[in-house]
């Protein structure tokens, strides 16, 4: 491949095959044979410029023999951590080092030919100052995120102390004399390379003649950029995705032949025959560099305590101030795991970390932050003194070395979840308490996945952009993360859309598609009806017989798992006490005002950096908004606030709804799988919800837990232990190990093992870079448990359990931490459904289901939901009264009369009642059919209206806000609010066109408020208000000048129902008159297809018919092929089970937004679900374009 599109065979010299060279390529150094070391390596860190991983081009270098490897990766150093840890392992000396690109200069190459973009010169540390040097050199180069990374030569020397330049021969004179004015001849060398290539030997008489001139050595490097010969063919595909070509285009931006690899030592050896002290001087080099990162010196910051104080003491005080507060009584017990926890912090030195930690959990408490500290850290008394987390680890029973032990030899990890809204503001508070130069948020590697190696390898190969987005869409999704699964994944490619469509029922489909388009499309044009039929062009056909298949599928599976660009950590931050640059390599990210250490959590973690995760979390904004709404109304009732650990602990109701399923918008339990398992756990206490939060996780279903333990909850399977010294470990959770901290504690019971190996095992089996530390600890434990007297078919059976969830399940203490919020979201939901769905919507975007989920399901309660209404409407959706206009932006007579006079045209609908498209409104408080049953998830009975809810809460409305319009981005924020805040001092709105002026948005938005109806105030029908947009656009200047040509007014219809169902979701994505399903009803009900609330009353196998619109697809990797749907009508949900080969026949319905489904009824413990045996589109998205789903996750 390279041959062809690379140099021509005249630029090329042949291969002699050097005397006694070894057959084999992985043979190490032969006895007697020359030393060599790598100098010049580069590795897929060079993001698309390196084809290998730093953990290959290791193993490769020892198999060969090599005396030492030197990782110099293009302006950054991603890789050391990585390389470092692999050189450990394999006993071989590495050289940390970069490829420096400096900044060009008008000048010309050697050979007369134009300068590429930048000259590049590899520099080697010698010592921790050349590290430090280093990594003020990368940092300094990426400082500027709008242009590639250049090094003035200036910088270059004054940062050279403790580095080593090689000097390539396309260096022009004077740049060459400047590196050795400033690094001295003493640390200067000029590359050799031997490519096979006669640019190469050119470049050797060059590089001859200037060590004669300068008194400089000469050494012997291979530029290599892949570890073997065959990785040529993937590094032509990534020069392919650099250049953005195809391979037939690349011609000469591809290397010419495979010599760019690790090659044996014989063979440099014989090509350097005439230069044996060249040779030589790569071995002398590597040596001189003695930097490891063994010697890495990050120290964490000092925290300023009160005069006369260490860290260690005023850690003490506190805590014990906070044991205090906490803890009533003080108990023996409690005054010793806090003295034992104590001692081992100061041990380890790392009371500063806790003090910091504090720090910013006191920040949180000023600025009235919600935030709660979760993960291991909950694990810990000190962390429950000081405030940080809410859970007692000792009345939970939870295991302290889970999170911190001497043999761990890791740094503690502390999880701060904070209201996300908020989040930003902690950052800074960080970034301004510590400097910016001393924090930085930790990076994330993107590799590549199945779909994105498709999509790269597809374009090099010269696939068409629609075949390359047909082919990475047919990829299982259950595959695209998983590098092993691409040909299992290949092999469920469809090419022919002929195959994906299945036949419903004939005389359904025709009836149902019939009579519900002539229903909701009204006069609108059908334009839109082949949009759900899937991107499924007749060219599919095509590319399975094409060759090029075959190899993109295996350049493809090369490509997985490399890195294809950084990203941002989700929350970590790293602080330090010197500059990190002194340590690190640092550079801006795409956010503003961030900055990010270019390596993930694992490199930081296996280097001792200490990283604190503050993290956002949607949940904790919606409760923090929904408490303080709930505290005006205890506070104008002479009552005192309620704050989060507040809320009472015990509430029959809210057991009760958690028992039914009924938890859409409940934090952790609103999925669906959550949704099926509560009425089996049914919960009622809160140990149950730490079970619930932790047992619908992969691990748990890997492990074949779940359905043990339910069984022996529901008294259908006797509880019973792998061994009887067991039983107090596993008792609570009836003898099914569920949690991590489990785990550690068999490993200590029945293996002997200590608290801190225990701690190991549960890394290395959940560490993804670990298999042999596994295997070999994994046997370890076995043989204890064996020693231990456990007969060896139970000891098989739990290591295999625990091997299942040790990557994927919760700890015990993340569990109880998350179990918390599940029970505060689920009290403010059952008590205050009104606020609760007011703040979640003021969250987004957050949780499991769009907003149009959670509209529909707080109607079903009773909640009233009023449109978006400029004259009513903030920003925000807020809360006014049932009874008038309340909390909008305008309260005029106007107001109240254009409200009055929509409730009469558009009445709001219980969408609940069943009632099709004679549903009653909703009104006050309950509305009708108050009290009735519904379906949850899983056709559990549900309360419609939580009639007994807080009196407020019954008193108040949700009006939507115009953020929730579609096109009133961020961008016009601040515009929208400014006019809203102008009511105050100039009055309500009195047009459309006062509008516009006051916010000063565009005709673009201005047409979307009129398809949304949130111009009614001034046009009572949206095309009216449509036709004013056009009027004011052709009269007015300004926002709105963009105009049409002047048109004759003409007599406007109104839209039909249906029409306004689509302006609503295309526009706003929520309806809050009615449901689709409701208007669907009366045609659906003549085909005899049930609503979500009728399946629930059919026997179990009955065959039928259901319909709804999916709101959640899931293919889960545990599920076996399964699909999962969820289909909501205007009475509740209805779960649909899709068996493989008819998720295959129907993958093109499956996408639609609106389905009709066929199949049996499967019904168990309170839990009803449809085995699907046939799927259609039941009509064109006309009626529901817009409509947001939660896929696949």
């Amino acid at each position: 491949m390279g041959q062809k599109n690379g140099e021509s065979s005249a630029g090329q010299r042949a291969a002699p095959a050097p005397a006694g060279a070894p057959r084999a390529a992985g043979r190490a150094r032969a006895s007697g044979a020359p030393a060599y070391a790598e100098l010049s390596c580069q590795s897929a860190f060079s993001f698309l410029a390196g084809a290998s991983e730093p953990e290959a081009l290791v193993e490769r270098a020892h198999a060969l023999g090599y005396a030492g490897l030197a990782l110099t990766d293009r302006d950054g150093l991603y890789a050391a951590p990585r390389a470092h840890a692999a050189a450990k392992r394999a006993g071989l000396h590495l050289v940390h080092g970069t490829t420096l690109s400096l900044a060009r200069a008008d000048r010309k190459r050697y050979d007369g030919r134009p300068e590429r973009a930048d000259d590049r010169v590899v520099l080697l540390a010698q010592d921790e100052g050349g590290w430090r040097s280093l990594c003020r050199l990368v940092s300094a180069a990426r400082a500027d995120s709008r242009r590639a990374p250049t090094t003035p030569l200036s910088r270059l020397a004054a940062e050279s102390q403790g580095l080593h330049a090689l000097l390539g021969p396309h260096l022009p004179d004077a740049t060459l004399d400047a590196l050795v004015e400033s690094f001295g001849r003493e640390r200067v060398d000029l590359a050799l390379h031997d490519r096979l290539l006669h640019r190469d030997r050119r470049g050797q008489a060059v590089q001859r003649a200037r060590a004669a001139r300068h008194g400089l050595p000469l050494v012997v490097t291979g530029g290599v950029r892949f570890a073997r010969r065959k990785d040529k063919r993937l590094h032509d595909v990534l020069s392919c995705v650099r250049h953005k070509l195809t391979l037939d285009q690349a011609a000469t931006r591809l290397l010419p032949n495979a010599e760019f690899c690790l090659r044996p030592i014989k063979r440099i050896a014989y090509l350097f025959r005439h230069a044996p002290e060249a040779l030589a001087r790569s071995v002398e080099l590597a040596r001189r560099c003695r930097f490891s990162l063994d010697t890495f010196a990050y120290r964490f910051p000092g925290f300023e305590v009160p005069p006369g104080e260490t860290p260690c003491s005023h850690l003490h005080q506190l805590v014990h101030e906070g044991a205090r507060a906490r803890y009533r009584p003080m108990t023996p017990a409690v005054m010793a795991q806090l003295a034992k926890e104590l001692a081992l912090i100061e041990r380890l030195a790392l009371a500063g970390y806790f003090l910091v930690v504090h720090d910013i959990v006191r920040f949180c408490e000023r600025e009235r932050i919600l935030c709660q500290g979760r993960g291991s850290a909950a694990n810990s008394a000190v962390c429950y003194a000081l405030g940080i987390t809410s859970v007692d680890p000792l009345g939970m029973g939870l295991l302290f070395e889970r999170f911190l032990s001497e043999e761990r030899g890791e740094p503690p990890d502390i999880d701060l979840d904070i209201a996300h809204q908020d989040r930003e503001r902690v950052l800074q508070y960080v970034y301004q308490r510590y400097g910016r130069e001393r924090a930085a948020m930790a990076a994330e590697v993107i590799t590549y996945r199945a779909r994105s190696a498709v999509r790269d390898v597809g374009k090099a190969l010269g696939f068409s952009l629609s075949e390359v987005d047909s082919l990475a869409k047919s990829i299982d999704r259950r595959f695209d993360s998983d590098r092993d699964g691409l040909p299992a994944a290949w092999s469920a490619l469809r090419f022919s859309s002929a195959t994906r469509r299945g036949d419903v029922q004939g005389d359904v489909q025709g009836d149902v598609q019939g009579d519900v388009q002539g229903d909701v499309q009204g006069d609108t044009q059908g334009d839109t009806q082949g949009d759900t039929q899937g991107g499924d062009g007749d060219g599919d056909g095509a590319c399975a017989a094409d060759p090029r298949l075959t190899l993109l599928l295996e350049l493809a599976g090369q490509l997985c798992g490399l890195p294809r660009h950084l990203s941002i950590h989700v929350g970590g931050m790293i602080v330090s006490g010197p500059p990190l640059t002194d340590a690190m390599p640092v550079e801006p990210a795409a956010m503003n005002e961030r900055t990010v250490v270019p390596w993930d959590k694992d490199d930081l973690a296996s280097l001792g950096i200490i990283k604190i995760d503050l993290l956002g979390l949607g949940m904790l904004t919606a409760i923090d908004r929904c408490l303080g709404t709930v505290s005006r109304w205890r506070e104008a009732r002479g009552q005192p606030p309620l704050r989060l650990h507040q809320v009472p602990p015990d509430d029959a109701r809210v057991w009760d709804m958690l028992c039914a399923a009924d938890t859409v918008g409940v934090f952790q339990v609103e999925s669906r799988a959550q949704m099926n398992c509560l009425p089996r756990l049914a919960p009622r206490r809160f140990y149950d919800l730490v079970v619930e939060v932790a047992l619908i996780r992969p691990g748990p279903i890997q492990g074949q837990m779940v359905h043990p333990y339910l069984r022996r909850r529901a008294g259908r399977e006797a509880v019973s232990y792998p061994h009887p010294r067991l039983e107090p470990i596993l008792r609570r959770t009836l003898g099914i190990p569920l949690f991590q901290e489990q785990g550690m504690k068999i490993a200590v019971e029945a293996a002997g093992f200590t608290p801190g190996q225990a701690d190991e095992l549960r890394r290395a089996m959940g560490h993804k870079r670990s298999k042999q530390r596994m295997d070999a600890l994994a046997e370890q434990l076995l043989t204890g448990m064996l020693r231990g007297g456990i007969p060896r078919e139970a000891a098989e059976r739990i290591l295999a359990q625990l091997s299942a969830f040790a990557d994927y399940g919760f700890p015990e203490s993340h569990a109880a931490s998350f179990a918390r919020l599940v029970w505060v979201s689920a009290w403010l939901r059952r008590h205050h459904p009104a606020a609760f769905l007011c703040a979640l919507l003021n969250a987004q975007p957050m949780g499991f289901y769009a907003p149009a989920v959670l509209v529909s399901d707080a109607q079903r309660h009773g909640v009233v939901v009023r449109a978006v209404d400029v004259l009513a409407s903030g920003w925000d959706c807020a809360l006014e009264s049932v009874e008038g206009q309340q909390g909008g932006a305008a309260h005029s007579a106007q107001a109240s009369l254009r409200s009055g006079s929509l409730r009469e045209q558009h009445p709001p609908v219980a969408c609940g009642t069943g009632g099709g498209a004679d549903s009653s409104a909703v009104g006050g408080g309950g509305g009708a059919g108050a009290g009735r049953s519904v379906p949850g998830f899983g056709g559990v009975a549900a309360v419609l209206a939580f009639a007994d809810r807080d009196d407020d809460d019954r008193a108040h409305a949700v009006r939507l806000g115009l953020r929730t319009v579609r096109g009133l981005g961020e961008r016009h924020e601040a515009g929208v609010r400014a006019a809203l805040a102008s009511v105050l001092t100039h009055g309500p709105f009195t047009s459309s066109a006062d509008f516009a002026k006051r916010s000063g948005v565009g005709r673009a938005v201005m047409e979307h408020l009129a398809r949304l109806g949130a111009l009614a105030g001034f046009a009572s029908r949206r095309r009216q208000a449509l036709w004013d947009v056009a009027q004011l656009a052709r009269q007015s200047p300004g926002p709105l000048a963009d105009v049409l040509p002047a048109e004759r007014p003409v007599q406007l219809r109104h839209m039909t129902v249906g029409e306004e169902l689509s302006e609503d979701y295309r526009m706003g994505g929520v309806s809050v008159s009615r449901h689709p399903l409701a208007v669907l009803r009366p045609r659906l009900r003549r085909a005899g297809v049930l609503s979500a609330r009728e399946l629930c009353d059919r026997r179990q196998g009955e065959r039928v018919l259901v319909a709804g619109m999916a709101i959640c697809r899931q293919r889960p990797p545990t599920a076996g092929g399964l699909t999962f749907v969820t289909l909501e009508d205007e009475t509740g949900f209805a779960n649909l089970v899709v068996l493989p080969d008819v998720a295959s026949a129907a993958a093109a319905e499956l996408k639609a937004p609106l389905l009709l489904a066929a199949g049996c009824v499967q019904s168990a413990d309170g839990v009803t679900n449809l085995r699907v045996t046939q799927l259609t589109s039941l009509t064109d998205r006309a009626c529901i374009e817009g409509m947001a789903s939660h896929d696949y996750r």
